[in-house]
């Protein structure tokens, strides 16, 4: 019984995060990574001010963590998401944008308060309960009285009400609310706002519950975003059954067995829902991305696309200078460098693989730690007994498997679940590592001592690093990439041209994925020791700090990318937590300012500078239609941007 009763506490906890998920997503379209650390924010503000010597009351304390969290969403939502919205930018950005602001708000409260547990004492003697001769504490009956409370008020409100009705309106209709005489930006706004305080709420209840840290929440905001997703970020009650299975289920695991699967099994359980909506796959077809964009961001990435395409001879260049400088700094590196070389060639390797699951894919992938740590333990385990190259075959082979199954399980689907699928998977390897504990060491670590014959010198690191690079340049001046961009841009044009627009994404996804592998193989020989603590996701999120950075559409903006996430670390070593808020802010501003990279920049200069005429080749059919498709929406959208057509 008490198994059943911590479940549906963790249940009713997950509930309450998960609707304010669901609330900014039903009002705005857009899911925010950032409402659990906005919770905690809130959190340790109350239990700040309740500390000895503060002599203020536990209610003001309260109320002053509600307001903070109220204040944080509304910040993030006037000064980045408002921001995003009057740029007509599309999902994938807002999603990076409160990412960033997570690792931000996380960092700085580790700077503030360590990792030392924090308590928060509520309802210490209110409400108490024995449930079957299980005793319940007051916090724990007032979380599950408070989710019970919201899913009712939501529903309510969403579903019977004038407000309600205004809330859908905004979703669906912004420019017909407006004309209604309703205002969006105030709606919105609100939404937020009552989003931190639900995230807040829950946090606080939970510290009174049981001790917390300030990464915490990033776990129960993981859990509460699966158990969303058992109903579609839509359904209430699918969301509520959701988050009372994955307590229990988890409760139970947590009890009676040793090794710490809660997230595998999380995958596992999340891996089968999203086959069921497979036979639902029209209520779940992505409609964000379904039909070609005429803003100012998408004509700028077409430009940065046509550099490339149209001058294939921009793109050899690049790759020649880059191979040669590599070469140099090589040659006059010492023990240190070549490290330094070797962290660089992995970093290549990751980007170069992210470049084609979010460039061309247009999917946002949190699952660079976990294809990393797949390969470096299977070239690391099966190198001394079937031979280095082998392995690194079969390592590859298998992250490419592995992207095909992430790709096809989320094919059809809207964003927010490919990128939740991606970050389960993501914290489930490390798990899994310490599962398979006889093979892989455990937590303890894997010694690699026998290489299989491979070398480990830096000059392999950076050959596997050009080949990665001139694969990816390769596959978008090809037809598969050209029909990946418009398969992933419009889903409309695809079918219409007869592409089967779910197999290129497929595809993608395992291409992207087996260039992440060779970066894993390069990393376990760099390294020689592989601890599965390492592949988390801070190292995900930190290779998709890089790629926004440098632009990742050829040579330069890879290796400007790779540069910025080794020598920034190797900086601030010294410093703990400074690179996590450094990638947090780079993130932000990059979306923000820089939406096409330090390279895009520089592509959308030279084509300036240098307009296509009417005397070079003709370009493959598929590049064709993607060109004119860019010209007529620059024609139609230059009397209002004020742009040459």
């Amino acid at each position: 019984m008490s198994i059943v009763v911590g479940g549906l506490i963790a249940g009713a906890l997950y509930t309450l995060v998960a609707l304010g998920l669901i609330l900014i997503i039903r009002v705005t379209g857009a899911i925010n990574f950032a409402q659990g650390d906005v919770g905690s924010a809130g959190t340790f503000v109350a239990i700040s001010l309740v500390a000895k010597g503060s002599g203020w009351p536990v209610a003001w304390a309260v109320v002053a963590g509600l307001v903070c969290g109220a204040l944080v969403n509304a910040v993030i939502y006037l000064l980045l998401i408002r921001r995003l919205e009057r740029a007509s930018a599309d999902s994938l950005a807002t999603m990076v944008v409160t990412i960033g602001c997570s690792l931000v708000i996380e960092a700085v409260l580790t700077l503030k308060y360590g990792f030392n547990p924090y308590g928060l004492q509520l309802f210490t003697n209110f409400g108490l309960l024995h449930i079957g001769g299980v005793r319940v504490p007051g916090s724990g009956v007032m979380i599950i009285a408070s989710a019970l409370v919201a899913l009712l008020v939501f529903a309510i409100v969403l579903y019977r009400t004038k407000i309600g009705l205004i809330l859908r309106m905004g979703s669906s209709n912004p420019q017909l609310a407006e004309l209604r005489g309703v205002r969006v930006v105030l709606v919105r706004l609100v939404v937020w706002v009552v989003a931190g305080i639900m995230s807040t709420w829950g946090v606080l209840l939970y510290s009174s519950y049981q001790s917390i840290s300030t990464n915490v929440m990033a776990g129960f905001l993981l859990t509460a975003a699966v158990a969303a997703s058992w109903g579609a970020f839509r359904s209430l009650t699918l969301t509520l059954v959701g988050a009372v299975a994955l307590g229990i289920v988890l409760n139970i695991v947590t009890r009676f067995v040793q090794t710490d699967i809660s997230y595998v099994i999380t995958l596992g359980m999340l891996v089968v829902v999203f086959l069921v909506y497979q036979f639902r796959r029209g209520s779940l077809e992505s409609r964000i991305d379904s039909t070609p964009s005429s803003t100012a961001r998408s004509r700028l990435a077409a430009k940065v696309r046509a550099a490339y395409r149209l001058r294939p001879s921009i793109a050899v260049i690049e790759v020649v200078v880059i191979t040669v400088g590599l070469a140099i700094w090589t040659i006059t590196a010492d023990v240190y460098q070549s490290a330094l070389v070797v962290e660089v060639a992995v970093a290549i390797a990751v980007i170069a693989g992210l470049t084609v699951i979010l460039r061309y894919g247009r999917r946002l992938s949190l699952g660079a730690g976990g294809y990393l740590g797949v390969s470096a333990y299977v070239f690391g385990v099966l190198a001394p007994k079937i031979g280095g190259w082998e392995a690194a075959l079969l390592a590859v082979v298998a992250c490419y498997v592995l992207g095909c199954v992430i790709g096809a399980v989320t094919s059809g689907m809207q964003l927010m679940f490919y990128t939740t699928l991606t970050l389960v998977f993501t914290v489930a390897v490390p798990q899994l590592v310490d599962l398979l504990e006889p093979y892989t060491g455990g937590e303890q670590g894997f010694f690699l001592s026998d290489t299989g014959g491979l070398p480990t010198s830096a000059w392999f690191a950076v050959v596997v690093a050009v080949v990665v690079v001139a694969a990816v340049l390769l596959f978008g001046l090809s037809r598969l990439g050209s029909a990946t961009l418009v398969a992933s841009g419009d889903v409309r044009l695809a079918k219409s041209n007869g592409l089967a627009h779910l197999r290129y994404l497929v595809s993608a996804e395992g291409i992207g994925a087996a260039c992440i592998g060779a970066g894993g193989v390069l990393y376990a020989l760099g390294a020689g020791y592989l601890d599965p603590t390492t592949f988390n996701l801070t190292l995900s999120v930190g290779y998709v700090a890089a790629l926004v950075v440098g632009g990742g559409w050829a040579a330069v903006g890879l290796l400007l990318g790779a540069l910025f996430y080794v020598l920034v670390p190797a900086q601030l070593a010294t410093l703990p937590n400074y690179p996590q808020i450094i990638y947090g802010c780079v993130l932000i501003l990059a979306v923000l300012f820089v939406p096409v990279g330090l390279e895009g920049i520089a592509s959308v200069t030279y084509l300036r500078r240098r307009p296509v005429t009417t005397g070079e080749r003709k370009p493959p059919p598929v590049i064709g239609k993607l060109r004119d498709l860019s010209r007529q929406d620059t024609r139609q959208a230059a009397p209002t941007s004020g742009g040459p057509s």
